[in-house]
């Protein structure tokens, strides 16, 4: 029996098998040479990433390798069809995305976004400027305050200028019997805004100024700097351990209280009023207390300049030995820190000449104050010169036909404790108020003719 042509016979399975391998064989190597074709690189290349930054005139030519490593970047598998080929960047991943509306403040159905920069015409200089495009709405800022006043709290007598007020807010002026609810403490925070009752003439900004205390015997000395522009009056607040009181209202920038007890601490501070009494303007806040006061200095506290052998007998009440002091040379009294001789009403300090009866005979003699032994005030200068004798129990010797001369004669009955040997002196004349001053010093000034006697300076306040 003849053998049947190969395709004109039926196959049989071992042929369909040989098939079946010679067909998968072939589309394998369709696959493989596809794979290997997308592998093998390009004549160019750029280094770029996504954002139009693509400059063909500087590429580098990449040789042609026989075998180029995979990269894993452009490689993309049929399984993963969410990655993204970016030429020489990283893999860039997109999740699936979701498009639905978002409804915005007009209830109207919010799109994906797109952002477009604005076109910016081209600009053959870098100094030219770009096309004009719409200005930003600017920012608002929170508007500053005029009229708040809120400095730190101070508790010592010689703090610096650290306003603290009370919190209650006075719409008009206060009467001594006011109970603000402001207790002074020194962690207290201060909460008060001044606010005028009406338009003052100025504006009311804060200002802050100096308020000085001094205590003495059953009072209390204060001074405070003039605020400017000028209030129409200062206003004087008090405690003593309860809520602040008004004691007064002054247009002067000293205030004498002498409504106080020794051994009470008190805390005071003052306000500057504007016309409408409003207050503009806070001082710092300060404490002192009243004492028994002692008139006299010891012997101990007494310095010649020069060394004078006897100089304690300046020191002391007056017994009728005096210091002599020649022209040029000067004595210094020590009433000691805190308890000095302050501004009080009327005479302040008494100086005692040796006594020559009916009286004395009055020297040529010059009297300064200080609080800090450095800044001196003269508050007393008999000297020959005309004008520096005022407030003094002898005014009317000054200014008589004679004028000041030198052992100028004085009747005891002239002078104190009427009769005496002591002049009397005002010291709010000269120097300011709200300091204790500590140190009195006497000198002979240069042209006097013999020497001065000094028997003793007594304090009165």
């Amino acid at each position: 029996m003849a053998e049947r042509p190969f395709l004109g016979r039926r196959w049989g399975k071992s042929e369909w098998a040989i098939f079946a391998l010679i067909l998968a064989a072939g589309f394998a190597c369709i696959i493989v040479s596809a794979e290997a074709a997308i592998r093998l690189p390009r004549e160019w290349e750029a280094a770029a990433g996504m954002s139009s930054e693509m400059d063909p005139d500087h590429a580098v030519a990449t040789p042609l390798p026989i075998i180029e490593p995979l990269r894993p970047e452009i490689m993309t598998p049929l399984w993963d069809l969410r990655r993204i080929l970016t030429p020489l960047g990283p893999v860039v991943v997109v999740p699936p995305q979701i498009f639905a509306p978002v409804p915005t403040a007009t209830a109207t159905p919010q799109t994906i976004a797109t952002v477009t920069a604005p076109y910016v015409s081209p600009s053959p200089s870098p100094t030219s400027q770009p096309s004009p495009t719409p200005s930003p709405t600017p920012t608002p800022t929170r508007p500053r305050a005029t009229a708040t006043f809120t400095p730190p709290p101070s508790l010592t007598p010689t703090a610096s200028p650290t306003p603290i007020p009370p919190t209650s807010q006075p719409t008009s002026t206060p009467t001594p019997t006011s109970t603000p609810t402001h207790t002074p403490t020194p962690t207290s925070t201060p909460t008060h805004t001044p606010t005028p009752t009406s338009t003052p003439t100025h504006t009311p900004t804060p200002v802050p100024f100096t308020l000085r205390a001094a205590a003495g015997s059953n009072e209390v000395s204060l001074g405070w700097d003039a605020v400017s522009p000028p209030p129409s009056a200062y206003r004087v607040y008090r405690a003593n351990g309860g809520p602040y009181i008004v004691i007064t209202e002054t247009v002067a920038t000293a205030y004498l209280d002498n409504s106080v007890t020794n051994g009470t601490v008190y805390t005071y501070y003052v306000a500057a009023l504007d016309g409408g009494g409003g207050e503009f303007g806070l001082s710092n806040l300060v404490q002192v207390q009243p004492y028994d006061i002692g008139p006299y200095t010891t012997t101990n506290d007494v310095t010649c300049e020069p060394t004078n052998p006897n100089c304690n007998l300046a020191g002391g009440p007056p017994d009728g030995q005096a210091l002599n002091l020649n022209p040029n040379e000067a004595v210094t009294l020590d009433f000691g820190e805190g308890t000095g001789i302050i501004d009080g009403p009327g005479p302040d300090l008494v100086f005692h000449e040796w006594p020559n009866p009916p009286g004395i005979l009055l020297d040529f003699i010059i009297i300064e104050i200080s609080a800090n032994g450095s800044t001196w005030y003269t508050v007393f200068a008999w000297d020959g010169m005309p004008g520096g004798v005022v407030g003094t129990n002898i005014d009317a010797y000054a200014t008589d036909g004679n004028g000041e001369q030198d052992n100028e004669s004085i009747p005891s009955s002239a002078l104190y404790p009427y009769p005496g040997t002591g002049i009397t002196i005002d010291i709010g004349i000269w120097a300011p108020a709200g300091y204790s001053y500590r140190y009195v010093r006497l000198r002979c000034p240069g042209n006097g003719g013999d020497p001065a006697q000094v028997d003793a300076v007594q304090r009165l306040h």
